[in-house]
């Protein structure tokens, strides 16, 4: 009879550290991601399991290097999440500051643009020949049909200085 409540006892132990270890698992996992601060949660019902189980080690008077490992994870997890949001640096504001320099840079290049616009531009056109060649005319004949197309593409003719 004690060989079988002893068993039970350390097995309710084992169940209970079992169950804080995946919530403290789930934490560290959690802790590495972008939203680090819900990492607090899984390691919070991590510490809650684990006290639970080092109380049944003492009253069952059992081993208590599992819980003590778990509850050094579940502490670990809470810690890097925190850390680590902290550490963070408002990625909003660098954004801000981003948009703010390419205000300042497109501002310029419109400038330019428009001064170099300002100035007189002479263009020329010319006479470009496009062959087509379509599926259609090969098979209403037997040779296939050159169509000769004239595209004008124009150049510009002076400098201009951006």
């Amino acid at each position: 009879m004690t060989q079988k409540k002893t068993r039970r006892r350390v097995y309710s132990v084992k169940i209970f550290a079992s169950i804080g270890a995946f919530f403290a698992i789930l934490g560290l996992i959690l802790s590495f991601l972008p939203l680090r601060m819900f990492a607090l949660i899984p390691a919070s019902i991590s510490i809650y399991f684990v006290i639970i189980a080092y109380v049944l080690t003492r009253v069952f008077k059992t081993e208590k290097k599992f819980v003590y490992t778990v509850f050094g994870i579940a502490v670990l997890s809470m810690v890097i999440a925190g850390i680590s949001e902290l550490a963070s640096s408002d990625v909003v504001e660098v954004d801000k500051e981003f948009e703010q320099k390419l205000d300042v840079q497109s501002k310029d290049v419109d400038s330019s643009l428009n001064a170099a616009f300002e100035e007189e531009i002479v263009v020329e056109q010319k006479p470009v020949a496009v062959k087509s060649d379509t599926v259609k005319s090969r098979k209403k004949a037997e040779k296939p049909v050159e169509v000769v197309e004239e595209e004008f593409v124009e150049e510009e003719v002076g400098d201009i200085e951006f």
